[in-house]
């Protein structure tokens, strides 16, 4: 066990020091199709290989038939079987079913990468910030990086960090984009904060789940794009270019999100 995943309190009873051991977040994974079925192992081993050891609960269709030996031997993991629901259903689910401070999402063909988790926690737990997102790399579905984003009005649900209070009080809602309208929801209560730094890499494939809205059908254009040698070239000189000049902790509001 490692030193940062344990906590001294002191017992007011009898001023005595008791050691308490246990994680603080619980990654909720979503595989709900078969598409994911190519990606999956790998998100899940990057929530597995996190600097700090996480329970990582991850929900499937009750017909799915090769998730268990996929993650065989593997530690930490807990496989919930549930009808095909949308996503903002799922997540809710896993909130209710977390017993961490906090959750983290993360969708099946998606990665993140490695301290990731603890680097969220050092922001959320100085600042007492109610969620943390980071930026994320673009990859096309064979894992090729085509740019950049710096994620500076929302972040992808698989770069949060949140509190679960804070979920419990304002689940997702089953709307087009889940994750822009929670962000609007919360806006006035749910302090946001940045991690300007590329923490998660975001796979972009056509007719996922989660690319249903305006802003990740820009991204499946980009990654068309990006299939050209030279137009990918510049693809990721320019998103690294947007993103060192925008550098902030802060996300920039906007009366209209699209993720």
């Amino acid at each position: 066990m490692q030193e940062h995943d344990m906590r001294m309190v002191v017992d007011k009873r009898d001023g005595e020091g008791i050691l308490q051991v246990g994680p603080k977040v619980t990654a909720i994974v979503s595989c709900m199709t078969d598409g994911d079925r190519p990606f999956a192992r790998e998100a899940i081993l990057s929530a597995v290989h996190q600097t700090v050891p996480i329970p990582v609960h991850i929900y499937v269709q009750h017909s799915n038939d090769w998730i268990d030996a996929m993650v065989q031997g593997l530690p930490h993991i807990s496989v919930r079987r549930i009808p095909l629901a949308p996503l903002a259903a799922v997540r809710n689910l896993g909130v209710e079913e977390a017993e961490t401070e906090y959750v983290a999402f993360l969708d099946g063909d998606d990665i993140w990468m490695p301290g990731k988790i603890e680097r969220q926690l050092e922001v959320i737990e100085q600042t007492g910030a109610g969620l943390v997102g980071t930026d994320h790399v673009l990859v096309r579905a064979d894992g090729v990086r085509f740019g950049f984003s710096t994620a500076g009005n929302l972040p992808m649900p698989s770069a949060w960090l949140v509190r679960r209070s804070a979920m419990l009080r304002y689940p997702f809602i089953n709307t087009v984009a889940e994750d822009g309208d929670w962000w609007l929801r919360t806006r006035n209560t749910i302090d946001k904060r940045r991690i300007p730094e590329f923490l998660i890499e975001y796979r972009v494939r056509p007719h996922s789940l989660s690319s249903a809205s305006s802003g990740k059908r820009r991204k499946e254009i980009a990654c068309r794009l990006g299939a050209y040698p030279v137009l990918r070239e510049v693809l990721l000189g320019f998103t690294w270019l947007v993103h060192h000049v925008s550098r902030r902790d802060q996300y920039v509001w906007h009366d209209r999100i699209g993720a």
